[in-house]
């Protein structure tokens, strides 16, 4: 049977209908957003599961159910007032807080009405999203361009056209943020100032596809109300697609920031010139302050050769007056004024050299010199000090320190006689010890000198006056210690005035004091010292008995009578002295010569020599005692004792190794003329460990 016209399309409808229905169902079922429908009476038609879920009710509950069966009286009247006014007016956007799922959220609700055919409105209908989330970023991101003073925005560089931008930019243009979309792309011509538009050249080359890479701008913009800004404007390539190009960038007024540079830059330029004028004075006074110093200097070197004319002939006339026959109160009188003009004398002297360095005119009279000399000569003259004193003095002069040197031995002197004097000055009890070494390198010595006593010590917090003019450690010191303070200063500037001169200082309160200098001195080779190093005599590997208690002086003593020839074999004390001398003679191994201190502690060097000269074992072996004066009375009375006189507990190395020579070339000069009988090396005696053990029969406990 035929289906009439109508049939057939009535079938389609249905088909049509089926089909709506199932794309209905599916939305229904799975959308994540609220959908709904309401009368006219704002009665709930339809509502998706979605929203039931978000309202906390099944959704056929709200079905042709009266919003007063629901909700409370307030909530009805807002409902149904809102939505009389999406029926009149057709359409409604917001985003409102609500409760849902028990949180509060934000939703994007777009309420729309729904009309019949004739165009009347029969009731609405409602689309809500959740934005909770957009909503909190946008709400940050704008709180973020208010803290930052920015806006920012979204330009299409190939239509010129501003597509999106936050509302700060209408502040920052002073505009609506309607009118900023047609002020914005064209901002370079209208509102940058005249003088800046240029840097808009590389936005330019971006419009004109000559460059797509970010830019960063400064200029100066005028608002719309008048007022001046400065805007850095920042931009990305933000997307390329469907041959289109779009920039994402940020406007920031840097106003404040380019106040404070402008300010910034004018403190500057003041503090420059302030600075430049200050500099201009001080030069001036700096130069003044020289001149003075130099005329004071002048003045003072002038005074005092004139003052050190007449004290040299006061104390000519006392030294004249001393050799005369005086009455002892005649001779306490002219010592007096001998000894106070020689220490007038002294500080005019410091005087003088202060000037010279003072004005600049401190020279250095480069010669040969042998620093050795120099060395005795200071020892010399301040040895009568030292043994008033009862200290004892070294002198330690290392063997590889050369013979003769290019330099100021004068000076040299000087910065000796400063640094061992003022030891000896500050030193009441214990030792000063002057020691000298060198290390060369090529035809250059570089020189060390170290003082070192167990003197007052100077505090550490003082360590930085004590080279300044006129300074002593502490004030009291100038009641008990002579001086003008300015030894030290004086020794500085000339050690700092040579080669690599540099001196310091290292100190205990009350434990002593050690100084050290360093410079650099060429050395000087000559014919006269090459044929000197040839004249030392090669005594034939005899064996000598070096007694000494003194650590130092018996390492250096055992150096050069190597280099003499001998083989010397090391002592500390009498007893163990006497049980290697025993040990010797039992295995007939012959000790040449016995070189002892006198003070060796309990049991003397003359001791020892004494013992010696009483058994037939040692009878005959030569002896040389390194004694002060003061006990040279006590070995007067030993037949055939050699004697090396060595200053009152104290030792110059220097001049004791010299008196050995001579001493050693008398006693074994004979012996030498028919050299044959010396000892094979391999007999050395290794006798130090059992010395004192075979020493008991010699000394009693």
């Amino acid at each position: 049977m035929m289906k009439t016209e109508g049939e057939t399309e009535l079938a389609l409808l249905r088909k049509q209908v089926a089909q709506y229905e199932a794309w209905f169902r599916a939305i229904d079922t799975h959308s994540n957003f609220d959908f709904w429908f309401k009368n006219s009476e704002s009665e709930y038609t339809y509502a998706n599961p979605h929203f039931g879920k978000n309202m906390g009710l099944d959704v056929s509950e709200l079905q042709n159910v009266r919003p007063e069966d629901i909700f409370d009286a307030d909530r009805v009247k807002r409902m149904k007032s809102l939505d009389k006014q999406v029926m009149g007016d057709g359409y409604l956007k917001r985003v409102i807080p609500c409760e849902a799922s028990g949180r509060l959220q934000m939703h994007e609700e777009h309420r729309f009405a729904v009309t019949n055919k004739a165009g009347d409105p029969i009731g609405l209908g409602c689309f809500a999203f959740e934005i909770t989330e957009k909503s909190l970023a946008e709400e940050t991101l704008d709180q973020a361009e208010k803290i930052a003073n920015l806006c920012s925005w979204r330009w299409s560089a190939d239509t010129n056209l501003l597509i999106s931008c936050s509302e700060q930019m209408a502040e920052f243009l002073g505009v609506s943020i309607t009118d900023a979309f047609q002020v914005f792309p064209n901002r370079a011509q209208t509102l940058v100032l005249p003088e800046d538009r240029h840097v808009f050249k590389v936005v330019e080359d971006r419009l004109s596809g000559l460059s797509d890479e970010s830019y960063v701008i400064e200029y100066r913009l005028r608002r719309a109300d008048g007022q001046i800004i400065h805007v850095r404007e920042t931009a990305e390539l933000f997307s390329s697609t469907d041959n289109t190009t779009e920039y994402l960038g940020v406007m920031q007024d840097i106003t404040l920031e380019k106040n404070a540079e402008t300010a910034l830059k004018k403190i500057n330029e003041t503090l420059e010139t302030k600075v430049q004028k200050r500099t201009a004075e001080l030069q001036t006074a700096k130069e003044t302050a020289e001149t003075a110093s130099k005329a004071k200097s002048q003045f003072l070197a002038t005074m005092s050769h004139e003052l050190r004319t007449p004290m040299n002939g006061v104390l000519g006339l006392a030294e004249v007056l001393l050799d005369t026959q005086l009455d002892e109160d005649q001779r306490d009188l002219i010592e007096t004024i001998y000894s106070s003009g020689s220490a007038l004398v002294t500080i005019l002297n410091d005087i003088l050299d202060f000037s010279k360095i003072g004005s600049g005119l401190i020279e250095f009279d480069l010669q040969p010199f042998n620093i050795k000399d120099v060395v005795n000569e200071v020892v010399s003259v301040l040895a009568p000090m030292a043994d008033k004193k009862s200290l004892d003095v070294k002198v330690i002069m290392h063997p590889n320190v050369p013979e003769q040197m290019m330099g100021d031995a004068a000076r040299i002197r000087q910065v000796i006689f400063n640094l061992l004097g003022n030891a000896i000055k500050f030193t009441w009890e214990g030792h000063v010890t002057l020691e000298v070494d060198t290390h060369v390198n090529g035809n250059v010595a570089s020189v060390s000198m170290r003082v070192t006593d167990t003197g007052i010590g100077i505090a550490e917090d003082k360590f930085g006056i004590i080279f300044d003019a006129f300074s002593q450690v502490e004030q009291s010191t100038t009641r008990n210690y002579e001086g003008t303070g300015l030894g030290l200063s004086i020794t500085r500037s000339i050690v700092e005035s040579m080669p690599k001169g540099k001196i310091s200082v290292k100190s205990k309160l009350n434990k002593g004091t050690t100084f050290t200098i360093d410079f650099d001195l060429e050395i000087v080779m000559s014919e006269d010292l090459a044929l000197e190093s040839s004249d030392v005599p090669n005594f034939n590997n005899e064996i000598v008995l070096v007694v000494t208690g003194d650590e130092k002086r018996s390492q250096i003593l055992k150096e050069k009578l190597q280099s003499w020839g001998l083989r010397p074999v090391v002592s500390t004390h009498a007893k163990q002295a006497l049980g290697i001398l025993e040990q010797a003679n039992l295995k007939n191994i012959n000790i040449s010569v016995v070189i002892t201190d006198y003070d060796l502690g309990r049991y003397s060097g003359a001791d020892l020599i004494r013992v010696m000269k009483k058994s037939i074992a040692t009878i005959n072996i030569k002896t040389v005692l390194l004694t002060p004066q003061a006990y040279k009375a006590d070995t007067d009375n030993i037949d055939g004792l050699n004697v090396v006189e060595v200053g009152h507990a104290s030792v110059n190395i220097d001049n004791l190794k010299r008196a050995l020579f001579d001493r050693l070339q008398d006693i074994m000069g004979s012996e030498n003329k028919n050299v044959g009988h010396s000892l094979p090396s391999h007999k050395t005696p290794q006798l130090l460990a059992r010395g004192a053990q075979l020493s008991n029969a010699f000394f009693t406990a």
